[in-house]
């Protein structure tokens, strides 16, 4: 029998295969559909503000924070040897990556004319006060705050042209004004980060980090230190400070960031933190890294203060002038920025620089440094001995004490001195002008006068 004329037919070995295919299809679809809308209506993983939250086991004691955030985007250049929170750094990591290591700056004061080292004792620092508080932790009810509830959270970095801080500071209108006089021990110091004196490094001879450290957490409690920032604060020093310290001290980054080794921390029983902040500045090779400031309210009296804790790249990977500089404009920008609501503002910090850093800072913001380095009818005021390390404030500030003390235990520390002073916040009396150029001007109080 013939097919009709114009129809196809297909042999009965494929008719099969389609019929297979057809029902497979039949099966599976629906099976597709339902995966589909189980993984849509699937809630995403927790986040804050674009950054993933990260569980961080804190120490047996000390005020470390329940969790931390970790930066979104790009990874923070490390400034020193770091390995994952809660184990030591690996023995074989490269201290070249210390910002002290190859700059002989970064060991030591010198005396122009002389080059010897002449600030060994210690000094006793004149008296810092404190309200007798024993609250442990800050007090997060007043004013704006980034301190939430044992988290520290640090903001997303933002693009800016001029690679200055993107973040939206609160700067207050109208500051009351506080009829009463504080004053209290403000330090910076570079500990030694522990990376760096592990067997077979070239600083292996100062010891174990751990013990250097609790020589260095001596000295800030025996020296009544009320803020400080301190740099090269790896995660196996950071744990034994807040351990030795048992919640006398807060610390900002802290174990939030493990892998930034820059901190500042305050005595709790004097301070409450209002705001915390990063501002990059380029590192090694022009890396970005984050470095903390932070508004500081003074408990007692109502003052408050901004502090920040900066280490700028020493030669360690080649002449890094160029980078120093950089920073130190960035530096200056923020300076001024925090100034112009009329606050008083501290930097502390490894500038690893003399008056390459410490003169063109003071020209451009009117701040002056602990030992009396200023900017004053267009040339620059230096101390007879400086040194890398520095405590440099607003106008408003008076400072006084200085001491750079490698005495005792802090000689086995670290090769940096420890810079202290007594800073005083006046009270009953207008801050002085800010953000004025001492040489543009023959205002005496632009002079820091």
């Amino acid at each position: 029998m013939s097919s009709e004329p114009g129809r196809r037919e297909w042999p009965r070995p494929v008719r099969l295969a389609g019929a297979t295919v057809v029902s497979l299809l039949l099966i599976t679809l629906p099976g597709l559909g339902v995966w589909y809308a189980v993984d849509y209506l699937t809630p995403a993983d927790p986040a804050v503000d674009g950054q993933s939250v990260a569980a961080d086991t804190p120490p047996s004691s000390g005020p470390a924070p329940d969790s931390s955030v970790a930066s979104g985007g790009e990874t923070p250049v490390d400034p020193g040897t770091e390995s994952t929170a809660g184990s030591p750094p690996d023995a074989g990591a490269d201290a070249a990556t210390d910002p002290s290591v190859a700059s002989s700056d970064a060991t030591g004061e010198t005396t122009p004319g002389s080059g010897t080292a002449s600030d060994s004792g210690a000094a006793t620092d004149p008296g810092a006060t404190a309200d007798g508080s024993t609250s442990s932790t800050p007090d997060s009810s007043t004013g704006p705050t980034r301190v939430v509830e044992g988290q520290d959270l640090v903001p997303k970095p933002r693009k800016t042209n001029d690679g200055s801080d993107p973040i939206d500071i609160v700067i207050p209108k109208d500051i009351p004004e506080i009829q009463q006089s504080v004053s209290f021990t403000v330090s910076s110091y570079n500990v030694l980060g522990y990376g760096h004196t592990t067997p077979g490094k070239g600083r292996a001879h100062y010891g174990n980090g751990n013990v250097r450290m609790g020589y260095a957490t001596d000295a800030i409690r025996s020296h009544n230190v009320s803020v400080a920032g301190l740099q090269e604060l790896q995660t196996p020093q950071l744990r034994t400070f807040l351990q030795r310290t048992g919640g006398e001290y807060s610390v900002y980054p802290g174990n939030s960031a493990p892998r930034l080794h820059n901190h500042v921390i305050w005595r709790n029983s004097e301070w409450t933190a209002l705001e915390t902040h990063m501002v990059k500045i380029p590192y090694f090779r022009g890396n970005q890294v984050p470095m903390p400031y932070v508004r500081l309210q003074h408990k007692l009296t109502g003052h408050t203060v901004w502090v920040a804790s900066f280490h700028n790249p020493a030669n360690a990977h080649g002449n890094a002038q160029h980078w120093r500089d950089r920073a130190t404009s960035i530096e200056a920008a923020l300076a001024n920025r925090l100034q112009s609501g009329g606050e008083p503002v501290i930097f502390t910090g490894d500038f690893n620089d003399r008056e390459r850093f410490i003169c063109p800072i003071t020209r451009s913001t009117g701040m002056r440094s602990s030992n009396g380095a200023h900017s004053e009818g267009g040339s620059c005021r230096m101390p007879r001995r400086t040194n890398v390390d520095w405590i440099l404030g607003s106008n408003s500030i008076a400072f006084s004490g200085h001491v750079a003390d490698k005495s005792g235990n802090l000689a086995k520390a670290s090769d940096h001195f420890m810079i202290r002073a007594t800073a005083t916040l006046e009270g009953g009396v207008p801050p002085r002008p800010t953000n004025c150029d001492p040489a543009a001007t023959e205002d005496p109080a632009c002079q820091g006068g």
